[in-house]
């Protein structure tokens, strides 16, 4: 099995880029022949309801889309930021794609603990630059 992903971004990096296309093929097709036409394709499209789209499919391919998010964010690398910015816009961006473990992947990706990556968070949150998650809900029995 083979995953073709497109989406779409502008040149200055401000929000998540727009998801355009999301195709599975038989891994017997080629990736050179594939990836062309999907891109062509894609130009006709408007952008996908990521979080909604992810909620319908299996897990597995779900984090397809983490992935692809991830190598975006590399290209796009927001070096001038603090690390508590970077931290705060890369965990945003994977919020808006339906990550559900945001942070832990965040934190694997950048090669440090997840509480270093929670203090980040916490910190981008007394910032301003993070909205706070809110208190939490526990269920009435």
């Amino acid at each position: 099995m083979e995953v073709s992903i497109v989406s779409c971004q502008q040149p200055d990096y401000q929000s998540p880029p727009g998801l355009l296309l999301f195709q599975v093929h038989a891994a017997s097709k080629r990736p050179k022949e594939v990836l062309p036409q999907a891109i062509e394709q894609a130009k006709f499209f408007l952008p996908i309801e990521v979080v909604s789209f992810r909620g319908t499919m299996p897990t597995e391919l779900g984090n397809f889309l983490t992935v692809h998010l991830l190598e975006l964010q590399k290209i796009y690398s927001m070096s001038q930021e603090s690390k508590v910015e970077t931290a705060a816009q890369k965990y945003a961006d994977l919020v808006a794609w339906g990550e559900p473990s945001s942070a832990k992947v965040l934190a694997q990706a950048e090669g440090i603990s997840i509480r270093t990556m929670h203090s980040r968070l916490m910190n981008a949150r007394k910032k301003g630059i993070l909205e706070s998650p809110g208190s939490g809900f526990r269920f009435k029995l």
